[in-house]
């Protein structure tokens, strides 16, 4: 694991933490936005993920398999893309 990962994860949960204080304080469903943010979650590393693979497979012809292959690279703009359309 890189030290990005590490550090992205950790401000992510942290920014999870943050966000559930400030929901439950306000008076809204806590559970709720932590619903919306594990999905919104899956979404960016999926997204990430399978935006990265048309660059892929022009470079390196078709290859289904790099569908569930999580050793590649990863798009930051895959990722925005992901967890928003599941967050939304």
């Amino acid at each position: 694991m890189s030290l990005h990962g590490l550090f992205a994860g950790i401000g992510f949960l942290a920014g999870a933490y943050y966000g559930t204080r400030l929901y439950r304080n306000r008076g809204f469903d806590a559970a709720l936005f932590q619903s919306v943010l594990t999905w919104a979650l899956v979404g960016s590393l999926l997204g990430a993920r399978w935006l990265t693979l048309p660059a892929y497979w022009i470079e390196n012809g078709f290859d289904a398999g790099e569908l569930v292959n999580i050793g590649g690279n990863y798009s930051i703009l895959g990722g925005f893309a992901g967890g928003i359309a599941v967050g939304v």
